[in-house]
C-alpha cells in the first residue's frame, strides 16, 4: 500500500539537498561556499534518510530502506532515531554483530539514552552475552529509576537464566521505585501463569502475591492464587479465597466447581458434593461436571452415583461417555448384568452409526470384555478382547487379560503364550504378566518353567494372594507338599475368604 502523505513530505528534502552535490557550471562568476565536512555529512545523512523513508513508506523496499538508513546513521551517528532504526533492522535479519556495532558507536554520542541502553541490552541478550546485557539494563535503571520497562527487561534476563531470586528482587525494586506498576504487574501475571502451568505452584504464588498487593481486588489473581494454594495443600487459604469469589461472582460456576475440588481434596465430601450439585444444576449440559459428581459419590454413596448418571443421561441423551461410566459403576458394584446392558446399548448405537463406531476406543472394548468375563460370559468376553487387541496391538493389559482367560480355561495355550509374551515385551517388569505366563506354563505342564516366572512375579508382587496360590499349585505338581502348603497358607492369610485355597490346605493336611 502506498503512503502519498509521507511521499510528499520528503519530496522537498530531495530537491533541497539531493543525493549528491550538483555541479553548477554556470555559476563560475559567483562566490562559492565550501561546505565543512560536518555539514556535508549532515547533508548526506538527510539525503539517505529521505531515500529510506521513500523506499519504506512508498515502495515497500525493506532492503533498500535498510541500506539508506545505514548510510544515514554512518554519516550522522548522533541522529539517535535513525541509529535505533538501523539496529532494529539488523536485528530482523539476525545480524546481531552489526546491530551491536551501530549501537555502541551511538552510545558515545548518547550515553544517557535509556532507549539506546535498553535496545543494546536486548541485542546483547539475544547474542548470549548475559553479563553485558545485565550491565546495560542496570545503566538504564540508574538513568531512569522510575521507568518500569528497564526492570522488566532485567527481570526477563534473569528469568531466562532461571534465577528466580534475582527476578523477584528486580521486580520488588521496580515496584518500589516506579509509580506506574502496570507493566511490572503484567510481567508478574505472565510469569506466575508460566510457573503454574509448569507444575511449580510455589514459585507461581510469589508472583501472584505481588499482584495481589498491587491489585487487591483483581478477581482473576485471587482465583490463580487459590489454585496455587490448593496445589500446595494449603486448602484453608484456597477455600477462603474461593469463598470470597463466590460471594462477589455468584453466577461464576467455574469458581463453585473449583471450590468443590478443593473441598474434595480436603476430605470434606459433603461440601464438595454440594458444590458439584450446584454446578450440574446450573450447567446440565456439562458432562464433565456430572462425571465428577458421580465419581465423588461412588466413594461414599454409590447408589446416589447411579441416580446422578441416570439424571445426567436425561439431560445429555446422546453422550455415550455417561453410559460407559454407568456401565463401569455397575461393574464395580458387581451388578454385571446391568453393566453389560449399558455397554450393549453403546454397541447397538455404534452398529447404527458407522461414524460413531470408528470413535469407540480400544479401552471401551476392554471394559466391556472384562465385565462380560466377570459376569460369566466367556465367549462374549473373548470376542471383545480380540476386538480390543485388533484395534490396539500394543494394549498390554488386554493382551495379558485375554491370555489369562485362556490359561484359566486351558484353551488356546500357544496363543495365550504368544499374547502374554507380547505384553511382557511392552512391560517386562509387570508382576501380573509374569504370573500369567507362569500359569500358561503350568497349564502346559511345564512346571519348572512355570515356577521360574511365578517366582519373578512374587518378587514384584509379594502381597498378591493369587500368585501365592499359583506357587502352591506348582509345588504340589512338583510333588513338594510342604512348600505347597507354605504358599497356600500365605495366600489364605492374604485373602482369608478364599474357600478354594482353604479346601486345598485341608486336603493337603489329610494326605
Amino acid at each position: 500500500m502506498r503512503a502519498p502523505v509521507t511521499w510528499l513530505a520528503v519530496v522537498p528534502l530531495i530537491f533541497l539537498v539531493g543525493c549528491r552535490t550538483l555541479d553548477d557550471r554556470g555559476a563560475s562568476d559567483r562566490t562559492r561556499v565550501t561546505a565543512q565536512a560536518e555539514d556535508t555529512d549532515l547533508a548526506e545523512a538527510l539525503a539517505h534518510y529521505s531515500q529510506a523513508l521513500i523506499f519504506e513508506s512508498s515502495l515497500g523496499g525493506f532492503e533498500a530502506s535498510l541500506r539508506h538508513s545505514r548510510l544515514a546513521a554512518e554519516n550522522d551517528p548522533a541522529f539517535l532515531p535513525m541509529t535505533l532504526k538501523v539496529a532494529a533492522g539488523y536485528l530482523t535479519r539476525k545480524e546481531n554483530d552489526r546491530a551491536l556495532l551501530v549501537l555502541n558507536r551511538a552510545k558515545s554520542y548518547h550515553p544517557d539514552s535509556v532507549e539506546l541502553r535498553l535496545l543494546l541490552g536486548i541485542v546483547y541478550q539475544l547474542s548470549g552475552q548475559v553479563r553485558m546485557a545485565a550491565r546495560e539494563f542496570d545503566v538504564a535503571i540508574r538513568l531512569a529509576p522510575n521507568r518500569p520497562e528497564a526492570y522488566v527487561r532485567l527481570a526477563t534476563l534473569y528469568a531466562a537464566e532461571a534465577n528466580l531470586k534475582k527476578v523477584l528482587a528486580t521486580l520488588d525494586t521496580g515496584l518500589t521505585k516506579c509509580r506506574n506498576h502496570t507493566v511490572l504487574l503484567e510481567f508478574c501475571d505472565n510469569m506466575g501463569r508460566l510457573y503454574l502451568q509448569g507444575g511449580q505452584p510455589r514459585d507461581a504464588l510469589q508472583f501472584f502475591d505481588r499482584m495481589r498487593t498491587g491489585q487487591p481486588d483483581n478477581l482473576v489473581v485471587k482465583e490463580l492464587t487459590a489454585r496455587c494454594c490448593a496445589a500446595l495443600g494449603d486448602y484453608r487459604r484456597a477455600v477462603a479465597l474461593l469463598q470470597e469469589l463466590t460471594v462477589s461472582q455468584p453466577e461464576n460456576f467455574k469458581i463453585v466447581l473449583l471450590l468443590g475440588e478443593v473441598y474434595e481434596a480436603q476430605g470434606d465430601w459433603v461440601r464438595a458434593e454440594e458444590c458439584l450439585v450446584r454446578g450440574v444444576q446450573a450447567l446440565p449440559q456439562d458432562v464433565l461436571t456430572w462425571l465428577q459428581l458421580a465419581n465423588l459419590q461412588i466413594k461414599h454413596a454409590p447408589a446416589r452415583a447411579v441416580k446422578t448418571l441416570r439424571e445426567a443421561m436425561e439431560h445429555n441423551p446422546g453422550d455415550l461417555s455417561l453410559r460407559a461410566f454407568l456401565g463401569l459403576l455397575y461393574s464395580r458394584l458387581q451388578q454385571f448384568d446391568a453393566a453389560i446392558a449399558e455397554f450393549k446399548e453403546i454397541e447397538k448405537a455404534a452398529e447404527k452409526n458407522p461414524a460413531l463406531a470408528k470413535t469407540l476406543q480400544p479401552q471401551y472394548y476392554f471394559w466391556y470384555g472384562t465385565t462380560c468375563d466377570q459376569g460369566g460370559r466367556f465367549q462374549e468376553a473373548e470376542r471383545l478382547m480380540e476386538r480390543c487387541v485388533a484395534l490396539n496391538p500394543d494394549f498390554a493389559e488386554a493382551l495379558n487379560y485375554l491370555a489369562y482367560m485362556w490359561a484359566v480355561k486351558g484353551l488356546n495355550l500357544d496363543k495365550a503364550q504368544e499374547y502374554v509374551t507380547r505384553a511382557l515385551k511392552l512391560q517386562p517388569e509387570e508382576g501380573a504378566f509374569l504370573d500369567t505366563l507362569g500359569w500358561v506354563y503350568y497349564r502346559k505342564e511345564s512346571f519348572r518353567e512355570a515356577l521360574s516366572y511365578l517366582e519373578k512375579a512374587l518378587v514384584r508382587m509379594p502381597d498378591d494372594p493369587v500368585i501365592a496360590e499359583h506357587m502352591g499349585d506348582v509345588w504340589a505338581a512338583l510333588k513338594n507338599p510342604r512348600k505347597a502348603k507354605r504358599f497356600w497358607t500365605l495366600s489364605l492369610k492374604q485373602a482369608p475368604d478364599n474357600d478354594a485355597v482353604r479346601k486345598k490346605l485341608s486336603r493337603a493336611e489329610t494326605e
